[in-house]
């Protein structure tokens, strides 16, 4: 019987040590670094980077809004007909602020994805996806839940580090984002009393809290994974060991 084949992947290295190794399918893959020359990622980590910390920037804004939002609820509840004119502000500042974080969202995934692209194409060949789902796991519904994740830690590996234990906390923080503002944003087009309202409004904010965390710990992501990519990644198969040499035959004594 043969002995099953082993799909390519990342492994526990075969030498013992707590690093990982890539198995192409025929051999091992070591993951060196060489010496660097020039940045292969340009300015594209600069770029994103500052996107994120404009949309933590609209984010804090989109906070302060709802929360004035929430005060203006409540004294409707409470009868204060002034508020009612209070409203109009309101609807205008929200409109205001989802237009520019939709805006600023937008840019950033577009920078983000041509990033992360472009550092699949680096390390080609030694990640368990190629460089396009790469960019179609972050768009396709279901699999966006866990492709980009394992994506972010094969692009890791794949630069000879381990994945960073606050990954997880980022994607966390992400997941819970974008869960807990869509049903927010349901609940706040299906309310149909000011309470519901003021529960979708709690709601939100909590949704731009975890926003806020996804998009701190997503400038470091870029700024770590993107030094760890300026030297080029130049993947070697570990030598295979010298075959001893035959001893040599004892020399005849001279007459």
């Amino acid at each position: 019987m043969t002995s099953p084949v082993q799909q390519p992947g990342w492994y526990p290295a075969p030498d013992g040590s707590a690093a990982s190794w890539w198995w192409d399918g025929t051999q091992w893959v070591q993951p060196t670094v060489e010496a660097a020359k020039g940045k292969p990622v340009g300015r594209l980590p600069l770029i994103v980077r500052a996107l994120l910390y404009t949309t933590v920037g609209f984010t804090i804004a989109s906070i302060a809004v709802d929360m004035y939002g929430l005060s203006v609820i409540s004294a409707v509840m409470d009868g204060d007909s002034g508020a009612i004119a209070s409203s109009s502000l309101y609807d205008a500042a929200v409109l205001a602020v989802t237009i520019l974080l939709a805006l600023c969202g937008l840019t950033t995934a577009v920078f983000w994805l041509i990033w992360q692209h472009r550092l699949a194409t680096l390390a080609l060949g030694r990640t368990r996806r190629g460089p396009g789902w790469h960019v179609w796991g972050w768009i396709i519904p279901v699999i966006s839940f866990w492709f980009p994740y394992q994506d972010i830690s094969d692009l890791w590996r794949a630069a000879g580090r381990e994945r960073p234990r606050w990954q997880v906390q980022w994607w966390m923080c992400w997941i819970l984002a974008a869960v807990l503002g869509a049903i927010a944003n349901q609940m706040t087009n299906n309310a149909a009393t000011l309470e519901g309202l003021r529960t979708a409004t709690y709601l939100g904010i909590v949704s731009s809290l975890f926003t806020l965390g996804a998009a701190q710990l997503a400038v470091r992501l870029v700024r770590e994974l993107s030094r760890a990519y300026e030297a080029p990644q130049v993947p070697q198969a570990p030598q295979a060991p010298q075959a001893p040499q035959a001893p040599q035959a004892p020399q005849a004594p001279q007459a």
